[in-house]
């Protein structure tokens, strides 16, 4: 007499005949590929690889922002801006070129980059109505093919970036709102299809954010989505920050406006990020961290939480040359690519699956999806702990008939994403075991 087959206990329960609808694009980047530097190898090959959804224009160029930024572009305040001659976009064309190479779409930011030591272009416009305009023909440069320009269909428009730090706006609350008001305006009437939103703020709870969301309810403001960032060690603070910002858009009216978490980061501290401030560390060591693999699995977790939020879409920060990048100066893509690589192998199937975590465990975290011919999944587990973890995966309701071919990949300390393990695992009564260890 047979038995039926023993199931073992399992630490993660991935149930294919369940659906938890589509994946969010939560895996875009700050910063495209184009690099001026002979002494850095083309990353544009990585972005094409890891099909990042969207790409968000800020700080482009680093260090020298000298593309995408409004002064770069009209660098002539005082000049006729109904005059195409008075307009250099050669080397924000060549950037943004590499970013739809890719097939990235794009955010783009209208505004200026971050002065740490500087306020040489971030203080209030000496005319907002003139600001708006110059912002009004970057978009017809872009999408209308005004002044030997293109169409391509950019629909974020966003106003400035975090205007309550010192090293981005040097004007008063009041100004930016203000600013926000007549440029929004403007971008509407040239177009009523374009999304417009800000304030980029530097996180849920910062002192603009709900004054900037009540003059924009007075003033019946168009806000198409509400930008935001967050930069955290802790994965469970994305979440968190996530389910704050939408009940404030939704407090204040907003209900169909989207969240952007348009920049993020893992960061163990903001000490030591200066050498003024090093003391146990080095700057470089701080870096170096945060794209290690420990780096790599909290961005992995990040991801994974960011597909359960209230978050619409995301962009880590960055995929340039930067220090901030997961590419370092030379090009070289560290273990934190990689995971952007793997989740668009993940985000890449047709619709999630139900993804039940039974193990009490905070390091731990797990996705999945399906294609919709049922032939081919995916699921990501990641452990944030310090110590190798092994997880029993328990497979419930595959489709289709036969055993199930199984690979796994790994990142961490000695691995990029190389294959592992690969096994027939036993599909009777459609259901599949196996360890997994990360």
């Amino acid at each position: 007499m047979n038995s039926k087959p023993k199931v073992p206990k399992s630490d993660i329960i991935i149930d294919f005949s369940q659906s938890t609808g589509k994946f969010k694009p939560v895996n875009g980047v700050n910063g495209g590929p184009f690099d001026y530097g002979n002494q850095s190898i083309s990353i544009e090959g990585f972005h094409t690889a890891a099909r990042f959804p969207f790409t968000r224009l800020h700080d482009a160029n680093w260090p020298h922002p000298d593309a995408v930024d409004i002064n770069t572009i009209f660098p002539i305040f005082s000049a006729d801006p109904d005059d195409p001659k008075n307009y250099i976009f050669d080397k924000t064309d060549d950037y943004i070129a590499s970013i739809i190479k890719t097939k990235s779409k794009i955010i783009y930011r209208l505004g200026e980059s971050i002065e740490h030591k500087t306020n040489y272009f971030i203080n209030p416009p000496l005319d907002y109505n003139k600001w708006a305009k110059i912002c009004t023909n970057i978009i017809r440069h872009y999408n209308a093919g005004w002044n030997n320009g293109f169409h391509y269909n950019i629909r974020y428009w966003e106003i400035w970036n975090e205007p309550e730090g010192k090293a981005m706006w040097s004007g008063t609350q009041e100004q930016y709102f203000k600013l926000y008001e007549i440029a929004a305006k403007k971008i509407k009437a040239f177009d009523p299809l374009l999304k417009v939103g800000g304030p980029a703020s530097t996180g849920a709870r910062s002192v603009i954010v709900k004054p900037f969301l009540q003059y924009c309810k007075n003033h019946s403001l168009p806000l198409d989505f509400f930008s935001w960032h967050l930069y955290s060690q802790v994965p469970g603070d994305y979440m968190r920050n996530a389910k704050i910002v939408r009940a404030l858009l939704n407090k204040y009216g907003y209900i169909n406006a989207e969240s952007f978490l348009d920049e993020w980061h893992y960061i163990t501290s903001w000490m030591r990020l200066s050498p003024k401030d090093s003391t146990d560390t080095t700057v470089e060591e701080q870096f170096a961290k945060t794209v290690s693999s420990a780096g790599a699995a909290f961005s992995a977790s990040v991801l994974m939480i960011l597909q359960n939020s209230p978050v619409d879409e995301a962009n880590f920060y960055c995929a340039d040359y930067s220090p901030w990048s997961m590419f370092n100066p030379y090009g070289v893509p560290s273990k934190t690519y990689f995971v952007f690589k793997a989740y668009h192998q993940l985000v890449n199937r047709s619709y999630r699956v139900l993804c039940r975590k039974l193990l009490k465990d905070s390091s731990a975290f797990a996705s999945a999806g399906l294609d919709e011919n049922g032939k081919s999944a995916v699921f990501m587990v990641s452990n944030t702990d310090s110590e190798d973890k092994s997880f029993n995966i328990s497979l419930q309701h595959f489709p289709g008939k036969g055993n199930i071919h199984a690979e796994i990949y790994r990142v961490d300390k000695t691995s990029n994403l190389e294959l592992k393990k690969s096994a027939e695992l036993n599909d009777s009564p459609r259901y599949a075991d196996t360890r997994f260890t990360c």
